[in-house]
């Protein structure tokens, strides 16, 4: 911020207007909990007790009641029927083996989020903010976990700590519980306040314990779920494979090229725009001694998520300002001052610029 704050101190009318008015900020406003939460009711454990009297009687409305129970498969009913018939102990030994591999419970998927969570954070939606659930949520959260983030259980935000910004519902965390812990979530509003539908909730990240700063990630879940099909399915890695798990039922995979910079491009011309898909382009054209493109692409940026974020108003002042000669015709330092005012003349929060330019 110091660089682009130093940049736009050249012009004349910067300091007119700092003394007109302080830097502009959004408010925040806090989220009103229209009725309070519905928790889910625990159900009764099933009693292993009376399941065990059930097994060792013989009588008949018993064996009845034991024979209709979904809860046990064939091989436990046999295993009881010889245990009541006296069978020696070898026998039932090998009776209960077989039948213990026939009840075992199968662990589920590494894509599978728990249902308690899930339940959890649609009660956010419909019970604190009176609203719909984000279609493909639940995909949204399996798609997460496959990339190695904690989803929030009930309650579990509150471990997160800092200043996290209250238009952010939190969703998963990664890392450890420190200062570089990264919160990813749903940002129910646009920056300048302006309400969002809940299937245009865009997904955003935040190190609430060391920065204000909201990073940008994708324009809604949507968005998000099919570039990380497009990305898990052109790395064909083995920790990809359950992201393709999950996004298999939602999405069909239709990029065929073989060159990252050509996904970077299709992802842009045929997903969605993605602020850091923007940057990695314009870096590859300046590193490779084009800066002129590196600035079309970073222009192009602008102009699509500048009208409420600051972040590509600072990414442009960077690219004129480093990357371009200070001879006449190539001088662009004025061009990356103004750019760099308009971070803080134009309305912009300061929470949407970025925290390393």
């Amino acid at each position: 911020m110091e660089a682009f704050e130093s940049s736009a101190m050249q012009l004349p009318g910067y300091a007119a207007a700092r003394a007109g008015a302080p830097l502009p900020t959004t408010a925040f406003s806090a989220l009103s909990l229209r009725r309070p939460i519905t928790r889910p009711v625990a159900r009764p454990a099933m009693d292993v007790a009376s399941s065990s009297s059930v097994v060792g009687t013989s009588s008949g409305s018993r064996w009845s009641s034991l024979a209709t129970s979904e809860s046990l498969s064939v091989a436990t009913l046999t295993l009881a029927a010889l245990v009541a018939r006296g069978v020696g102990r070898g026998r039932a030994r090998s009776w209960r083996v077989a039948a213990s591999a026939a009840t075992a419970v199968v662990e589920a998927p590494a894509t599978e989020v728990s249902p308690a969570k899930v339940k959890a954070l649609k009660d956010l939606f419909t019970d604190l903010l009176d609203v719909k659930v984000p279609k493909k949520l639940e995909v949204f959260l399996s798609v997460l976990q496959a990339s190695d983030f904690s989803i929030l259980g009930r309650d579990e935000w509150k471990t997160i700590g800092g200043d996290l910004h209250p238009f952010i519902i939190p969703v998963a965390t990664i890392g450890a519980l420190d200062d570089d812990l990264q919160v990813v979530g749903l940002m129910i509003r646009e920056p300048n306040g302006a309400t969002l539908r809940p299937d245009a909730y865009q997904v955003v990240s935040q190190r609430p314990r060391k920065s204000k700063y909201v990073e940008f990630i994708s324009k809604d879940v949507d968005k998000y779920i099919m570039r990380r099909a497009e990305e898990a399915t052109f790395r064909k890695e083995k920790e990809d494979l359950p992201i393709v798990e999950a996004t298999s039922d939602v999405y069909d995979v239709r990029f065929t090229g073989k060159d990252r910079t050509a996904l970077d491009k299709w992802l842009l011309l045929e997903v969605g725009p993605f602020p850091d898909v923007y940057k990695n382009l314009a870096v590859e054209h300046i590193n490779k001694g084009d800066p002129k493109s590196g600035l079309v692409v970073a222009d192009t940026m602008r102009e699509t998520f500048g009208t409420s974020w600051a972040f590509p108003h600072a990414f442009v002042s960077w690219v004129m300002k480093n990357h371009f000669g200070k001879n006449e015709l190539e001088d662009r330092e004025v061009e990356a001052g103004h750019c760099a005012m308009m971070c803080f003349t134009s309305g912009y929060p300061l929470w949407t610029l970025e925290a390393n330019r």
